[in-house]
């Protein structure tokens, strides 16, 4: 999977809020390593909570996938 796959799943990723996605990426240096990371680490990022981290167990990319196609096909 590409690296703006993981940046579209983190964005589309139902229930979390730009607050929360911005504290990931300031624990985490990439969308990759949030999506692979354990919840134990996930809940190491401040401000989030076992729900959020419950929501980041969702590794559906499908949404994702849709719009990288999208996106390739308006290059």
């Amino acid at each position: 999977m590409s690296a703006l796959k993981y940046w579209l799943w983190l964005t589309e990723l139902p229930g979390l809020t730009n607050q929360t996605r911005l504290a990931l990426l300031q624990h985490f240096p990439t969308p990759e390593d949030v999506y692979y990371a354990e919840a134990e680490e996930v809940l190491l990022t401040e401000g989030i909570t076992r729900e959020q981290a419950i929501l980041l167990e969702n590794k559906d990319c499908a949404a994702a996938a849709v719009s990288y196609t999208h996106l390739r096909a308006h290059e």
